[in-house]
């Protein structure tokens, strides 16, 4: 069983919980066990502590970016030559970034998803050299489609050659 670090809010909507079962049901048939912090993994330690020890322990991580706060109507880089007027996005948690860009500095074979809407930090365009996967309706079958398998059969056997690397 190969462990594998998971990036996600800890509080869903229907179609999220639907997505995850989704994903879980991947999981499994790849023999994948997911680690989250305050999910499957619980300490005493500082957050931040016991996702570097949670992530040591894994071979890959997958980042949810799930819808968690909506913004309505906003400002971008107020008082700046860039401002700008922003109407109905949304920002997944925080704890996406922070541990995506754990994951990212340890090397780890990184799996980006976002639900349709969500940007910013990690879930930009060129963050990272990784591909983010943009689910348009979390209720849907889109996990079962060709493009987001053969892109999970990929990022497995970039855990597998990770998991034999020189450490």
């Amino acid at each position: 069983m190969r462990q594998v670090f998971v990036s996600r809010p800890t509080t869903l909507n229907t179609e999220q919980r639907g997505l995850l079962d989704s994903i879980s049901d991947l999981f499994n048939a790849y023999n994948l066990v997911p680690r989250t912090v305050g999910i499957s993994n619980f300490t005493n330690k500082s957050p931040l502590v016991a996702v570097r020890a949670v992530m040591k322990e894994c071979s890959g991580a997958l980042v949810l970016g799930l819808r968690q706060l909506r913004i309505v109507r906003g400002v971008e880089k107020e008082g700046t030559s860039l401002e700008c007027n922003r109407d109905d996005f949304y920002l997944p948690t925080a704890w996406n970034h922070i541990e995506a860009s754990m994951a990212y500095s340890m090397g780890m074979p990184i799996l980006l998803v976002k639900e349709r809407g969500v940007g910013g930090g990690v879930f930009d365009l060129g963050a990272t050299e990784y591909f983010i996967h943009s689910v348009i309706s979390p209720g849907s079958n889109w996990v079962l489609s060709d493009e987001f398998r053969l892109s999970f059969q990929e990022w497995h056997e970039d855990m597998v050659a990770w998991d034999r690397r020189p450490k």
